[in-house]
This record gives C-alpha cells, sequence and structure tokens, in this order.
C-alpha cells in the first residue's frame, strides 16, 4: 500500500501458514507501534491490515492474492506471478488493482544471500526502484 512521508519509525507483525506443501495462507499489521504510542506531532503511519493467499502452481510458477486495508482508506488488492529459472534466479510480476501500479523484478540467489531487484510504476507518480539484501537461510 501506499504511505505518505514521515520520519517516524515503526514496525510490522506478519503469520504466514502452509496448509498443505504447495498453499500459503498469510495474514499482517503493518506500523504496529503505532498501537503503543501515540505520536504526537503531525506525523504518523497508518494501520495497514493485510491478508493474503498464494499457491504454487507448480514447482516453477506461484500465483498470489493479497488483500489489503489502510486506516481510512479502501481495501486495495493485489496480485503476484514468479517464475522460478532454474536454482539461480526467479522473475517476478504485480499488479495493484486500484492504483493500477506494476511492479516487475528479479532475484538472483546464490548459498547464502538472495539479491533482490524491483521497479515499480504508477501511473501518476512514475517509475521507483527497489533494492535488497537477504539472507538465505535453510
Amino acid at each position: 500500500p501506499n504511505q505518505e512521508g514521515s520520519s517516524y519509525i515503526s514496525g510490522s507483525v506478519a503469520l504466514i501458514m502452509y496448509p498443505s506443501s504447495n498453499f500459503s495462507l498469510g495474514i499482517g499489521v503493518d506500523n504496529i507501534i503505532n498501537f503503543f504510542y501515540k505520536n504526537q506531532g503531525s506525523e504518523k503511519f497508518k494501520g495497514v491490515y493485510e491478508i493474503g493467499a498464494g499457491v504454487d502452481c507448480t514447482d516453477e510458477f506461484y500465483l498470489g492474492l493479497k488483500l489489503a486495508k489502510t486506516s481510512g482508506e479502501r481495501i486495495q488488492s493485489m496480485s503476484a506471478i514468479h517464475y522460478q529459472l532454474g536454482a539461480a534466479a526467479k522473475i517476478k510480476y504485480g499488479i495493484n488493482f486500484r492504483t493500477m501500479s506494476n511492479e516487475v523484478g528479479v532475484d538472483l540467489i546464490t548459498k547464502k544471500i538472495v539479491l533482490m531487484f524491483d521497479i515499480n510504476y504508477h501511473p501518476q507518480l512514475g517509475p521507483s526502484t527497489f533494492f535488497a539484501i537477504q539472507n538465505k537461510i535453510e
């Protein structure tokens, strides 16, 4: 979901469950610190509540759907597809149906880390990029 700018620090909590080997369900709350700390200033992140489901259609192909509700805003729906290119890379595509923003990305996978490169295109705001390094624990 889209967030307003802020110099305020917050956190998130999420739970992912695997009812079967190829199906996952998840729930999450973003900006959870706002429930415990009432910021007296004008800046404050809004609470975001999320629920989602995903299915590994094959060993290479994943399809997911997520619904997110930001406090004071309408529900957003997003979908994503991932395609695994062997053990070393994954390509991703996602769309936010409310804002019609699109995202494409590539994950490069080694034995110990995953490098994630994403580009998001929002119709009114233009492109933005994302880069992350994730520790791969097996």
